[in-house]
């Protein structure tokens, strides 16, 4: 009997979790993985504490070295850059260091991941300039840091690794500049949320600034500013960009693989593509949306691990199903955090729900409990039915595993009448009597 051959593109969370899992359930299959570069297994979502300092080396983000995959029986190729996939014939090729090389297979796994979206002005060898999606440019950003010694960065763009990026530099003592083309920044959270993190930004010496368009970079070798679209600059000697990502699902466009209205890759529960014997995950395939209902993209680690994970066990045989995604995180910001869970007033508007939104400002713990500070909950309800669309928190760092409640809740599909019933501990030490989150509900539900 022929032992089954799989093939991997992409060492990464999906990637590395469905190789894990095949090994687990089939000891016998042959699981071969293609990485176009030299690292594997790591944590992309630690790299800005690697800059920081708080993470001292950076194989410290490393999970599993190829190496020790290897040992496992998980025949890891690095510098090994899957450029084609002939889905008739089932055969990937690769180039190597030694030429291409092709890879036949019996099931195969697309596990490319996303990049970091490079607007027109960023597409530079100039000094001083990156964005941050993986250890290479991590790695560069500290060569810049330590050799340069950079006074002034430019953060463009205000999702969640430029409010991140943003400690990490003022931490190094390098003043930042956020510029955003937006009205606000954080356009996952709603527009009252958001402002509070903006204000939280400005307390610890980070400059925002709104409505700002960089159309080009000022300097010859090394950066020495940005220019806006109203002509006027504004000198720095680091820029750091963070226009979101994209993914990398070209490969499985170009060998006649479907994708979505999101660009990524469509995949069933089973994480099949349109083609039976080749799966995807990771933050190259789309999601089903519990709340909205249809598939969106949304790269985040703990998707990626659980999709691999779904992947492997059905590349061998298995019957698992993923369950979709609700869009949680939690970010760090300087000594506050911020979380969010499910639909945003403005999402559940643009997807023609009839939604309303409540907000509280209640102390995280018990009010005579060392002067507590204070979180602020909001909530999002379906107006007919009461069903909970989604979360928004702003506090401390309690806010980290408060937002999993209502996450939890929205995998249910409670109503905040329901929500306001939970069963949630409390002690002086850790929280209020009553719940922010709770707070928010009981007003929700009036």
């Amino acid at each position: 009997m022929q032992l089954a051959r799989i093939v991997i593109i992409g060492g990464d969370a999906a990637g590395m979790s469905a190789a894990s899992k095949i090994r687990r359930t089939d000891p016998d299959a042959q699981v071969t993985v293609l990485e176009k570069g030299i690292w594997v297994s790591y944590s992309a979502c630690g790299l800005p504490f690697f800059l920081q300092g708080v993470v001292p080396e950076i194989g410290d983000l490393v999970a599993r070295t190829a190496q020790e995959h290897r040992a496992n029986g998980i025949d890891v190729r690095t510098n090994h850059e899957a450029v084609g996939i002939d889905a008739r014939r089932r055969v990937v090729t690769a180039s190597t260091e030694e030429g291409e090389q092709t890879f036949p297979y019996d099931k195969l796994l697309i596990a490319t991941g996303a990049r970091a979206r490079r607007p027109a002005f960023a597409d530079t060898d100039m000094g001083g300039v990156d964005v941050l999606r993986g250890i290479p440019d991590a790695l560069s950003m500290r060569t810049h840091i330590e050799r340069r010694r950079p006074r002034h960065c430019v953060l463009v763009g205000g999702g969640y690794i430029g409010i991140e990026m943003a400690e990490a530099l003022r931490a190094l003592d390098i003043e930042v500049t956020l510029v955003d083309h937006g009205s606000s920044i954080l356009k996952i959270l709603d527009a009252e949320m958001s402002a509070l993190i903006a204000a939280c930004l400005t307390e610890n010496g980070v400059t925002v600034r709104y409505e700002r368009d960089v159309t080009e970079l000022v300097g010859t070798d090394i950066v020495g500013g940005v220019t806006f679209a109203d002509g006027s600059t504004l000198p720095a000697d680091m820029v750091v960009v963070g226009a979101g990502v994209e993914p990398n699902a070209e490969i499985a466009r170009e060998a006649g693989i479907a994708l979505g209205d999101t660009g990524a890759i469509r995949v069933d529960a089973a994480q099949r593509t349109s083609q039976f014997h080749v799966y995807a995950a990771g933050d190259c395939a789309e999601a089903r949306h519990l709340v909205l209902g249809r598939d969106v993209h949304i790269p985040l680690g703990t998707t990626a691990n659980k999709q691999g994970r779904v992947a492997g066990e059905n590349m061998v045989g298995g019957n698992a199903k993923f369950g979709g995604v609700v869009g949680t995180m939690v970010c760090k910001v300087f000594d506050r955090a911020f979380a969010r869970t499910g639909l945003t007033q403005a999402q559940a508007e643009q997807a023609g729900m009839h939604a309303r939104s409540v907000q509280v400002e209640v102390p995280s713990r018990a009010g005579y409990y060392e002067n507590p500070p204070t979180i602020h909950a909001r909530m999002t309800v379906e107006q007919r039915s009461g069903r909970l669309l989604g979360a928004q928190l702003y506090g401390d760092d309690t806010v980290a595993k408060r937002i999993d409640v209502a996450a939890t809740a929205l995998h249910a599909r409670m109503t905040v009448e329901e929500f306001t019933q939970l069963d949630l501990s409390y002690t002086p030490p850790f929280s209020p009597v009553w719940d922010p989150l709770v707070v928010a509900a009981n007003v929700a539900s009036r």
